[in-house]
């Protein structure tokens, strides 16, 4: 063989092993994907039920799910919310509906129904989001960011969007 023939072959296999190496990389990312659905529907379930009856096991059961400069402050805000239920006589539900993971920014949204439940038993319905990121530590999934929210899940592009429009307004 010339030797412009063996660059040409050595690329070529090269490109052959780099495609492949690539699809294997996509396919443990897009396993890593399902897993961390299946992980945060537990996680949004979890906390989307809690009540003053149940704060304190929720608060303390997430522990080992959040990183450990999230969760004081995440504790926090759960105790918090159920005091605030506890005295208004309030109860939550919630009813999750779809799980979606953005590869570009690793985020996974938990979207569904949230029910605020009066003393007197009247509902009101929401449409709320859970937004985390999920990193592997010690070979665990840990919650190393979380919002909750009412409205659409804030993807990239629904961020490019409210961001122009912030800017026109």
């Amino acid at each position: 063989l010339r030797v412009d023939q063996c660059a040409m072959l050595a690329a070529a296999t090269i490109a052959r092993r780099l495609t492949s190496d690539l699809r294997t990389i996509g396919d443990r990312l897009g396993e890593f994907g399902r897993q961390v659905k299946g992980f945060v529907l537990q996680f949004a379930t979890f906390v989307g039920n809690v009540n003053p009856g149940n704060s304190a096991f929720v608060a303390d059961g997430l522990k080992m799910a959040f990183a450990p400069e999230l969760y004081s402050e995440t504790r926090q805000r759960i105790l918090e919310q159920s005091e605030d239920l506890r005295v208004s006589g309030r109860s939550l539900r919630f009813f999750p509906d779809k799980v979606s993971f953005e590869k570009a920014s690793a985020k996974t949204f938990v979207t569904g129904k949230q029910e605020i439940v009066s003393a007197s038993g009247a509902i009101k319905e929401q449409e709320v989001v859970y937004e985390m990121q999920i990193k592997i530590r010690d070979g665990m999934p840990v919650v190393s960011a979380f919002d909750y929210y009412t409205g659409a899940p804030r993807t990239l592009e629904w961020l490019a969007k409210n961001s122009a429009r912030d800017k026109r307004d």
